[in-house]
């Protein structure tokens, strides 16, 4: 990777690490003291909350992201977009929260809740990360964010003490989002003039929107809508075991997206330029990096479940074990369509192929869910989420074929399994002999790290070799000298 992307992603890592590490860090906590119910209604409403959401954003964050990176460098052609995406955003958030009300005033079970969730709809407006990332000025998103969460994480333990207290974590999780985004603000000074109200462009950013809309609906169906129809078909408590075992693959999965978020502005910055080989140098490597991290990690997911998931959660969420275990093969998939789909087939203008690709995981994770899940609950939604999250990924495969061949993807996800054959042993010899516990966790943690990584500098592997162990070698030298 060049020196400013690999700094971008390690940026970005922290902030997606830092979205998802207050729901972490507090997990524990949280399950104790709300209990499975509450935690089951908290996922419910904020699925369906959700979907308001989409529909405010309207799919503009990539679209924005997109068009940033291609003018980040004219600067009144910049100050036009932003303000035009900005102020468009602000006309669909506000439609949007007529509708929310409306469907506020239908459902007046959780109605409070609803209520205090509202705020994440008019956070959309107020969102402006969509820029810093396409100018690739990650590192002012991370400083300020981090400061809110921070305090929001304090407030949780000071504030939330029983299930009576559920309406004081909406407020918290929902308030540390949208004063997050108002940080931001200040920020755009440096960027950015004055806008021209005849020169907004909304027809056009509405148009450019439209187009990334009906994916962003269709990816949230197989990613949201797991929890609204298991809460429909079955009842809050398969919710909460859901959601728990999602959130950690969440967690996890937020390094790779990290990479899929960086990738997307500089893959549109070079195809722009028609730099078509330096633009594919970046891909085989964000490929390889995938593998790397995504293979090791369903893995080790599977095996330390049994242990894992008791000691973080307590033994209410034993139900969230199998869940776990199924959900830990989209580390691979989703990790493939992170860097195979929106950073490849948005920056080539294919947006219709990546709406197909999406949609049809949509429609096959609505079939699986209604054939599965009043069999099998919980399980069977992790497994409807598998498949189409398959489907997804061997769409948009293929419809990068052309330009990126498939077997390098599979040539790479190869090579990175066989590396990870000494610790998938190791794995199981420890479950053989080991009861289920704590310590059995530490040591399948600790050693299968170690054996992993010594595996990779034995068997000489270039981009840990080159973008790990070498850099470490040359910083340790240098402090030496």
């Amino acid at each position: 990777m060049g020196k400013s992307l690999k700094k971008n992603f390690i940026f970005n890592i922290l902030y997606e690490i830092l979205i998802l590490v207050v729901p972490l860090v507090t997990a524990p906590y949280v399950a104790r003291v709300l209990g499975a119910e509450s935690i089951g209604i908290y996922n419910y409403v904020t699925a369906n909350v959700t979907y308001f959401s989409i529909l405010a954003a309207f799919g503009s964050a990539s679209y924005a992201q997109r068009e940033i990176a291609f003018y980040q460098k004219e600067k009144k052609v910049l100050t036009n977009e932003f303000w035009g995406i900005f102020i468009f955003r602000v006309i669909i958030t506000i439609t949007t929260l007529i509708g929310f009300s409306f469907f506020v005033f239908i459902n007046n079970k959780y109605s409070l809740y609803y209520l205090i969730s509202s705020i994440s709809i008019i956070s959309v407006a107020t969102d402006v990360s969509w820029f810093f990332q396409g100018l690739e000025e990650f590192k002012i998103t991370i400083t300020r964010n981090f400061i809110v969460k921070l305090i929001m994480t304090i407030l949780i333990f000071l504030v939330v003490k029983d299930s009576n207290d559920l309406w004081l974590y909406f407020v918290l999780n929902v308030g540390a989002v949208f004063i997050g985004n108002l940080t931001l603000f200040g920020f755009l000074k440096k960027y950015i003039g004055i806008f021209e109200l005849k020169n907004l462009g909304l027809k056009k950013h509405f148009c450019g929107s439209l187009k990334l809309f009906v994916p962003a609906i269709a990816i949230q169906v197989y990613t949201v809508l797991d929890k609204t129809m298991l809460g429909s078909l079955t009842n809050i408590l398969e919710v909460g075991y859901y959601s728990q075992a999602e959130k950690i693959v969440k967690v996890i999965l937020c390094v790779i997206n990290a990479l899929s978020v960086v990738l997307l502005p500089r893959m549109s910055s070079l195809i722009a330029g028609e730099k078509y080989e330096t633009a594919n140098m970046y891909y085989l490597k964000a490929v390889g990096v995938v593998s790397l991290l995504a293979i090791p990690c369903s893995i080790g997911g599977f095996f330390i479940a049994e242990d894992f998931i008791p000691w973080f959660f307590g033994e209410e969420f034993v139900s969230s074990i199998p869940i776990f275990k199924i959900l830990s093969v989209l580390f691979v998939v989703i990790g493939m369509a992170k860097v195979v789909g929106a950073p490849l087939l948005i920056p080539m203008r294919r947006e219709k192929q990546y709406t197909f690709a999406v949609a049809v995981g949509a429609i096959v994770n609505v079939g699986f869910n209604f054939y599965l899940i009043p069999q099998y609950a919980a399980i069977g939604a992790s497994i409807a989420s598998v498949i189409a999250e398959m489907c997804v990924t061997t769409l948009e495969v293929y419809f990068v074929k052309d330009y990126f061949k498939p077997k390098i993807i599979f040539g790479q996800a190869k090579k990175y399994f066989f590396v990870s054959l000494p610790m998938l042993t190791y794995f199981l010899i420890l479950c053989s002999i080991f009861p289920t516990g704590r310590v059995r966790m530490i040591i399948m943690l600790g050693g299968g790290m170690i054996i992993y990584f010594a595996t990779l500098c034995l068997t000489h592997d270039e981009l840990w070799n080159e973008n790990i162990v070498k850099p470490i070698i040359n910083r340790i030298k240098y402090k030496m000298n």
